[in-house]
């Protein structure tokens, strides 16, 4: 992803999964909520960057790779809803799903040390659409 002179970027130490972006005027966010509310920008952020193919196969991969009943969740036309990337992130995800699993490992996540600050933005600069939603599915 390209980033501006004015993000900032964090991920814990040891799980880029878990990467940040976020602007410079704000705080890193410590609750859980509003860590995953911050998520949702950016993975709205990569869609916004992402060409109309990309957001294409990220759609099948959602297809392919969600339940039925976490599908039912996100709106009509998936990722080309502006709508989704919040549904997709904030509403309940299926037990036992890869999903399910990262959103209950922010909040330790939080916890950790941070990476170094050279580190994370170099794993940001190569974040995409496809890379976000693989932490996910």
């Amino acid at each position: 992803m390209k980033l501006n002179a004015s993000d900032q970027v964090w991920a814990p130490l040891n799980q880029p999964d878990y990467l940040l972006v976020f602007p410079a005027a704000e705080a890193l966010a410590r609750q859980p909520e509003m860590f995953l509310r911050d998520q949702v920008r950016l993975l709205a952020r990569l869609v916004a960057d992402a060409n109309p193919a990309e957001v294409a196969e990220a759609n099948r991969r959602l297809e392919l790779n969600l339940t039925e009943d976490a599908l039912l969740w996100l709106p009509p036309g998936l990722l080309t809803n502006p709508k989704c990337p919040a549904a997709l992130l904030l509403n309940p995800a299926p037990l036992g799903t890869p999903l399910a699993e990262w959103k209950a490992g922010a909040k330790e996540a939080l916890q950790q040390p941070p990476m170094p600050a050279a580190e994370a933005r170099s794993q940001a600069e190569t974040l995409n659409l496809e890379a976000f939603l693989s932490r996910l599915l």
